[in-house]
């Protein structure tokens, strides 16, 4: 798990996994942890860098895909994002 340095205490995985497993329910996906599905992310700070949409039943340029992907890159990331550069591996 993967925490801030700066700024104050922020678990980054558990925020990433709250704040997207919300936009893949509303972009139709179904309950969280039962669809095989993954967003793999990379930051430079708080800023996202890349973002990759992997399902074991939806095509990445899918519509649910690229839902997720698009509120994936629409994420405001806190402060506490600090690291110079940082991956992350989100299981919806």
């Amino acid at each position: 798990t993967k925490t801030s340095r700066r700024a104050p205490y922020l678990d980054l995985q558990a925020f990433l996994t709250e704040r997207l497993g919300l936009e893949y329910q509303r972009c139709g996906g179904g309950a969280a942890g039962a669809a095989g599905a993954a967003v793999d992310l990379e930051t430079t700070r708080n800023e996202i860098v890349r973002v990759e949409f992997w399902s074991s039943d939806e095509p990445p340029d899918g519509p649910l895909g690229t839902c997720v992907a698009e509120a994936a890159w629409a994420l405001q990331l806190p402060e506490a994002f600090s690291e110079d550069w940082a991956s992350f591996h989100v299981d919806l």
